[in-house]
């Protein structure tokens, strides 16, 4: 997710002029059982601490105007039903993406930081009374209830996400266009960090890499053995495999470019390493005039030097008003923009069902089983009238902007919400389906709605679906 200007944000979460907003929906097997309020909700984890289960939650003080409420919850959800805030860090900076290795949190800082000098219990002030930076702030949850920095990872660039190796000591940063340098060079080397964590009070940055002009790694995902990781790279479109095998020095095998791909925000790969999910987070987020936005977008990578498209998942056609209709041309119709597209996901062990925030249409429930074992072939495509993807349920409300929906063993959902705080909802497998399971396309198909959505111009005559990042970035 890109970090927005107040009054870009502003206006991509107001519904055209004169719609109904977007009414409660749900599916049967998908019901809404707690939740807690606060803003600026982003990333979140699922763990468990001597015995009972945390969301360790974070929340940006981008979204709130009450800066003290900005920082990381750990979020005491053994009763799902009723969840409560066990512990509370104090960290009012932009993005606070949340990654969890055992009992310490990686807390990521791009922007924006402010401390609190007067306030005991503030992240800066726990480390020593630091002066505000950017970078990653590590925390320790061995007592949920007084979660404390004990360590910084400084970084001039800024840390946009964090991804904690599954099996070793090691974290890599993804700075994601160096949003945190005054001018920004939109030809520049943007580097991933590798760090050592083994010492999680004094953190060291063993490694960067590189990996090419324009590219910039925007979030990072390891395969489950940690041998292998993907990079998401932003407004390129492009993905990126690594061989991970010795943690310490990633190699590039292999880089996917999706010219159907506007902002290629998350890759995540389905066990065994056969595909590749990738979200298309539409514009960073800023706005469109038109739901659902980006898609999700599958790749065979068992060949990582020559990978093949498979196709792409988008939502219904979704709007905040009363009346369907076709898809709006906004050109001459002024900025009617909402925010509707792929954001964060998180699949669940088997690689079978898939969770995942949709902003404005809030939590939506993926069955991607269809996916293992299919043979592609040269073509790189499905069987014809095979879907890859199809939706099993979905829930939003009035207001809902879901930033990230993961599920726990227990079939319980949790959200990060920039306006809700955390909801909670419970999923049904054995429940009926939804009747409205999406459109699955083929790489030809996906290729055509990307190249038809980017002819369309916005009343400045810029093409919303793919600014440039110069243009992006102000320089």
């Amino acid at each position: 997710m890109r970090r927005l200007l107040p009054f870009v944000a502003a206006v991509a979460l107001a519904a055209p002029a004169g719609a109904t907003p977007p009414p409660f929906s749900a599916e049967p097997n998908l019901k809404a059982v707690a939740n807690l309020k606060y803003t600026g909700g982003t990333d979140l984890e699922i763990v468990k601490i001597k015995g009972r289960r945390y969301v360790v939650a974070g929340a940006q003080n981008n979204y709130n105007p009450n800066v003290g409420l900005a920082g990381l919850r750990v979020v005491d959800v053994t009763n799902p039903a009723k969840p409560k805030v066990a512990g509370f860090l104090p960290c009012n900076t932009s993005q606070n993406d949340i990654q969890v290795r055992g009992t310490t949190a990686f807390l990521a800082v791009d922007g924006n930081a402010k401390g609190n000098p007067d306030d005991k219990s503030d992240c800066y002030s726990q480390l020593r009374g630091m002066a505000p930076k950017v970078g990653v702030v590590v925390v320790d949850l061995a007592n949920p209830a007084k979660p404390r920095a004990v360590g910084f990872v400084d970084l001039k660039t800024g840390a946009h996400n964090t991804t904690v190796h599954p099996t070793k000591p090691v974290l890599l940063i993804s700075e994601s266009e160096s949003l945190a340098v005054p001018k920004p060079d939109p030809n520049a080397m943007q580097p991933i960090y590798v760090v050592d964590v083994s010492k999680p009070k004094t953190p060291k940055i063993v490694n960067t890499i590189t990996l090419g002009p324009g590219d910039s790694a925007h979030d990072i995902t390891f395969n489950t053995t940690g041998t292998r990781a993907y990079v998401a790279a932003g407004f390129t479109g492009a993905t990126f495999i690594l061989d991970t095998a010795n943690a310490h020095e990633p190699k590039v095998l292999g880089r996917i470019y999706d010219p159907a791909i506007n902002f290629a925000h998350q890759a995540d790969p389905v066990p065994g390493d056969k595909y590749v999910l990738v979200t298309d987070e539409l514009i960073g987020a800023s706005g469109n005039p038109y739901c659902p936005g980006g898609g999700l977008h599958v790749w065979d990578v068992s060949n990582p030097a020559a990978p093949l498209k498979v196709g792409a998942f988008f939502i219904p056609d979704t709007f905040p008003s009363a009346d369907p209709g076709p898809r709006p041309n906004p050109v001459g119709a002024g900025p009617k923009l909402f925010r509707c597209t792929a954001h964060v996901m998180k699949m669940t062990p088997n690689g079978k069902t898939l969770v995942m925030g949709w902003y404005s249409q809030g939590v939506q429930v993926l069955d991607i089983s269809a996916l293992t074992g299919i043979s592609t072939g040269a073509g790189g495509s499905h069987p014809p009238g095979v879907p890859g993807i199809k939706r099993i349920a979905n829930w939003t409300t009035t207001g809902a902007d879901t930033w990230s929906a993961k599920m726990d063993d227990r079939n319980y959902i949790y959200t990060g919400d920039t306006q809700r705080g955390m909801d909670v909802l419970k999923f049904d497998p054995k429940a009926a389906r939804t009747a409205t399971p999406g459109e699955w396309l083929t790489p030809q198909q996906a290729l055509f709605r990307g190249l038809k959505s980017k002819a369309m111009q916005d009343p400045d005559k810029r093409t919303y679906l793919c600014f440039e990042r110069a243009t992006r970035l102000g320089v």
